[in-house]
């Protein structure tokens, strides 16, 4: 079944990951550092389902003490956060795709960064838009062209069935701050408002989930290029935190509660440290309290020092290859 897509707007990029890939950059095909995971282990013995979720080289643990043990919880520190274990479903399923959408997809040239390299007077952007828009023409412009018009997620979620990933994630915000579901904190700069009029993520997220068995991830930037907030931030050497505040922590804690995404993929961290975007104080509240705590994976883009370093799996950079 072919999947539909208006070529004179939509953009979608569809790129196979190989979780394996990712994950043995910690090491052998090892979720974690031994030590840790044995520890882990060994104060676990009883709990072989939970056990068997961190790596399934464990399976037939014959030893189990008691029925019930109270979860661990963690501290909003690197040492206690890096410590939990990677849940084994996504070592065991090996192929995800991964989908960029968004306003960016209208214009469909250089990348989903085409609004950055324009603004920064990239040759191919300027030349496009020499060529194709009258003078003036801003960005925002694009919105209302991103309709969306053959959008099926149902059609979708069948397609990613037959092409046997186990998982998804879709962007749900780039770089640009548009986001694929009508937030709170984004008004009037959303697929519901602008462009499509519709609940991109939602829909996608409810046809993924009636339909198939497969686990849906989410892609969310931190920052944001131009929002004034960020550069208000910036102008103040960080020193100020109103962005991380009133944008990007809202935004994470909506789509987490609304949505129960079981991969959050953060990206978007490399100009400021992780204790500006306050990263542990809600990586202990994903890993403790939130609604996907048992399963959700994340990544390793927390902040400009955590790149390969903390986090759940590492990405250490886009098409890292850790020499398998």
């Amino acid at each position: 079944m072919a999947l539909k897509m208006s070529f004179n707007g939509i953009l979608v990029v569809l790129l196979l990951l190989v979780a394996c890939a990712e994950i043995d950059s910690k090491g052998s095909f090892q979720t974690y550092n031994y030590e840790a995971r044995e520890l882990y282990r060994l104060n676990n013995l009883d709990k072989l389902n939970e056990i068997n979720s961190v790596d399934f080289h464990w399976k037939g643990d014959p030893l189990r003490k008691r029925d019930y043990i109270q979860p661990k919880r963690y501290d909003p520190t690197w040492e206690s956060l890096d410590a939990r274990p990677l849940p084994a479903w996504y070592d065991q399923n090996k192929i995800g795709i991964f989908i960029h959408w968004g306003i960016y997809s209208v214009p469909g040239v250089a990348s989903e960064w085409f609004w950055r390299q324009w603004q920064n007077g990239n040759n191919e952007t300027t030349r496009f838009m020499e060529s194709n828009f009258k003078p003036n023409t801003t960005y925002q412009e694009f919105a209302p062209q991103f309709t969306a018009e053959f959008y099926d997620p149902d059609q979708w979620a069948q397609l990613f069935k037959k092409s046997g990933a186990r998982y998804i994630v879709l962007t749900s915000k780039h770089h640009e701050g548009y986001t694929l579901w009508p937030s709170r904190y984004s008004f009037s700069w959303n697929a519901q408002d602008v462009g499509p009029h519709r609940n991109v993520l939602g829909d996608l997220a409810k046809a993924i989930r009636n339909q198939t068995d497969l686990k849906f991830g989410l892609y969310h930037s931190l920052y944001e290029w131009f929002n004034p907030l960020w550069v208000h931030d910036t102008q103040n050497n960080l020193t100020t935190d109103e962005f991380v505040r009133f944008k990007t922590l809202p935004e994470l804690y909506e789509l987490v509660n609304t949505y129960e995404p079981e991969i959050v993929w953060s990206d978007g961290e490399w100009e400021a440290p992780d204790d500006y975007w306050q990263s542990k104080e809600f990586l202990a509240w994903l890993y403790n309290e939130s609604p996907v705590r048992e399963t959700v994976v994340t990544n390793d883009r927390w902040g400009h020092e955590t790149l390969c370093t903390h986090g759940g799996y590492y990405t250490c950079a886009d098409r890292y290859n850790p020499g398998l």
